[in-house]
């Protein structure tokens, strides 16, 4: 069974590796995926693995962003085993536009069963 730790890893690992259905495999299916100060525009609650699948296309596909590394990363384990908060800076690029960028995060990951149940993102997405 995959740990919040193990899930946020490979999770990461998917992500730089443009690998879509890989992310949306370790989310259950009725997870919930909040975004609590996202820009209008941007949604703040997505429920189901199906309609996360359908953001992430949404998004992604064919966007030509590339997430470069996640750094650093500190992992702080709460009294809940299955509950994890992470801290981070996301690294990349817009090689259309030639530009980098870089955005800080805060995510709260909650496990069952070894997949991904809630997931809980603080940032901003314009933020460069």
């Amino acid at each position: 069974m995959s740990t919040a730790r193990e899930l946020l890893e490979s999770a990461h690992r998917r992500f730089l590796d443009r690998d879509l259905d890989g992310v949306v495999d370790l989310v259950a299916e009725d997870v919930v995926i909040e975004n609590p100060f996202a820009p209008e525009g941007f949604p703040r609650r997505i429920e189901g693995r199906e309609s996360f699948r359908a953001r992430l296309t949404e998004r992604f596909a064919g966007s030509g962003v590339v997430f470069e590394r996640y750094e650093p990363v500190t992992v702080h384990q709460t009294a809940d085993p299955d509950v994890i908060i992470v801290e981070f800076e996301l690294h990349g690029r817009v090689p259309s536009l030639d530009r980098a960028f870089s955005r800080q995060y805060i995510q709260v990951l909650r496990a069952r069963d070894g997949k991904i149940a809630h997931w809980r993102d603080y940032f901003n997405p314009a933020q460069t």
